[in-house]
């Protein structure tokens, strides 16, 4: 689970431009995440799903 919250964080600052913030992280962040990771990365949708 760390390095998928590393991943996370690396896309925030490339893609937001800051560092991410627990506490303002929100819903549609995590969406356009999944959406990213579909879409550019080519990953299917079950290996993107969170909890």
């Amino acid at each position: 689970m760390g390095k998928d919250l590393l991943a996370f964080g690396r896309w925030y600052l490339e893609t937001c431009g800051e560092e991410p913030e627990p506490e303002k992280t929100i819903s549609i962040d995590l969406r356009e995440y999944q959406g990213w990771m579909r879409n550019v990365k080519g990953l299917k949708p079950n290996t993107v799903t969170t909890a």
